[in-house]
C-alpha cells in the first residue's frame, strides 16, 4: 500500500526525491571538498616539518628549554625501528639565538638537522630556494629563511656568527656559513628559521646526546592512532608522544573554526529538505482524508495509517540518499583524481602561508554515513507533526473531509 501511495502522485514524489537527492549531494560535495583539503594540507605540513608524530619530553611542548631534552639512545632507536608502520624518523635541536652579520643582528630559530634522517621524515630539501641544503660531512654550512637573508643583507657564501644559550649555561658562538635561502611558506618561518647540521648544534650548545624530539612520519592519517599507542608503549616515563595536531594548535584550531562555519551551511540545507519532505508528508496525508476516513471506518486503526505514511516516508528517503550519494561518490572520486589548481592572486595566497594550491576531495565513508543520518534524523523529526494529525483522525471526520 505504502509503494503504491508514493507513485499514486508521482510527479510529487520525484520531486521531493529530487530534493533530497540534490540535498544529499550538495552535503556530500561540501564534506568531501571540506575532508581532502584539509587532510592534503595537514599531509602537507607533517611532511613538510612537523611530522605525523613527535617524541618529546613531558613538558617541552607548553615550555620549550633546553633543560627539557632527553637523551636520544641505541635502545630507542631500535624500539622505534622494531615499529612496521613507521616510514621513518629522525631527531632534532630547535632553540633560539641571535644572529649576526657585519652590522646587522637578527633573532633566529635555530633548528639542527640530520640530512640523512630527513630525507625518510620531511621535503625540507625541496623547500631551498637558491644554494644548497645542509649535508654530511660540511658541518659548518646553514641554510636561512629567505626574508632573514634580507633582513641581514646578506648573499649565499657570506658568513654570519650564531650567538646562543647553551645547555650547560655558558652562551655558544660559532661561524657558519650560508650555503643555501628557504622559502617554507610561514612568513615568521623564513624571517627567522636557520637550519643547521645536527652535529653543528650539538657543539654549539654543548647538548652531547641530547635532542629536543624525535620526529615520525608514516604512510597515512588514519595511521596516527595505532601508532601513537604503539611508539607510548615502549617510551620511558619522562616522555611523551603527541601527533600533529599537538605540535601544531594553531592549525588544527584553524580547521576546527572554518569546519564549524561550514555546518551552518549545512544545516541550512537539512532544513530546507525538511520543510520539504513535511510538505510531502502533509500533502499525501490531506489529499487522503477520505480514503484514511474509510479505512478507518472498516476497522482499521489509526497506528496502522501512521506506519503506511511513515514507510512511504522512508521509500522517498532511501531512494533520493540512493541517487545522491552515487552522484555525490563519483563527483568526489573525480575531484580526488583531479585535484582543481587555484591560480592567479589566490594560488599565490595559498603558496604564500604555505598551503596546497589545489581544491581537493575525498570519498571516506564517513561523509556518507554522517549526512544520510543527518537526513534521516531530520526527516522523523518532521513527520512528527503528520503523524500527530492522523492519530487524531475521526473516521467521520475523515469522510465529510473536503
Amino acid at each position: 500500500m505504502a509503494w503504491r501511495s508514493v507513485w499514486g502522485n508521482w510527479r510529487r514524489s520525484a520531486i521531493t526525491i529530487a530534493a533530497i537527492a540534490f540535498a544529499a549531494y550538495l552535503t556530500i560535495i561540501f564534506s568531501g571538498v571540506n575532508e581532502g583539503t584539509y587532510g592534503a594540507n595537514i599531509r602537507m605540513t607533517c611532511d613538510m616539518f612537523t611530522g605525523y608524530l613527535q617524541i618529546q619530553k613531558k613538558g617541552y611542548i607548553e615550555n620549550p628549554t633546553l633543560i627539557k631534552t632527553f637523551h636520544y639512545t641505541k635502545k630507542l632507536e631500535n624500539k622505534l625501528k622494531s615499529i612496521s608502520s613507521i616510514k621513518g624518523f629522525t631527531s632534532r635541536i630547535t632553540t633560539d639565538g641571535l644572529v649576526s652579520f657585519k652590522n646587522k643582528t637578527s633573532a633566529a630559530m635555530l633548528i639542527g638537522l640530520d640530512p640523512k634522517g630527513e630525507k625518510g621524515v620531511s621535503k625540507l630539501k625541496d623547500k631551498v630556494k637558491k644554494g644548497l641544503f645542509i649535508k654530511d660531512g660540511v658541518l659548518y654550512d646553514i641554510v636561512v629563511g629567505y626574508k632573514m637573508l634580507d633582513n641581514l643583507k646578506a648573499s649565499i657564501g657570506d658568513t654570519i656568527v650564531i650567538l646562543t644559550s647553551a645547555y650547560d649555561g655558558t652562551m655558544g658562538n660559532l661561524k657558519f656559513r650560508i650555503a643555501g635561502t628557504s622559502r617554507l611558506g610561514s612568513p615568521d618561518m623564513d624571517a627567522m628559521s636557520i637550519f643547521m647540521h645536527i652535529d653543528a648544534a650539538k657543539e654549539l650548545l654543548v647538548m652531547g646526546d641530547r635532542v629536543c624530539a624525535i620526529v615520525i612520519s608514516l604512510n597515512d592519517l588514519d595511521e596516527i592512532p595505532t601508532v601513537k599507542k604503539q611508539v607510548s608503549r615502549i617510551l620511558p616515563k619522562d616522555l611523551v608522544a603527541l601527533d600533529w595536531g599537538e605540535v601544531n594548535p594553531e592549525l588544527r584550531q584553524m580547521m576546527e573554526m572554518d569546519s564549524s562555519s561550514n555546518m551552518i551551511y549545512y544545516l541550512l540545507i537539512i532544513i530546507i529538505i525538511s520543510f520539504g519532505i513535511m510538505n510531502t508528508v502533509l500533502m499525501s496525508i490531506t489529499e487522503r482524508f477520505r480514503q484514511f476516513g474509510v479505512m478507518l471506518a472498516i476497522g482499521m486503526r489509526n497506528i496502522n495509517l501512521i506506519s503506511i505514511i511513515f514507510i512511504e516516508m522512508l521509500i522517498i528517503l532511501i531512494i533520493g540518499l540512493i541517487i545522491g550519494n552515487t552522484a555525490g561518490y563519483f563527483t568526489n572520486y573525480y575531484l580526488m583524481m583531479n585535484p582543481i589548481e587555484l591560480g592567479g592572486e589566490m594560488g599565490k595566497f595559498y603558496e604564500e602561508f604555505g598551503f596546497e594550491p589545489a581544491i581537493f576531495s575525498s570519498v571516506v565513508p564517513k561523509i556518507f554515513v554522517s549526512t544520510c543520518v543527518s537526513i534521516i534524523i531530520i526527516s522523523v523529526i518532521v513527520f512528527i507533526y503528520p503523524a500527530f494529525r492522523v492519530m487524531k483522525l475521526e473516521a467521520l471526520k475523515g469522510i465529510r473531509y473536503t
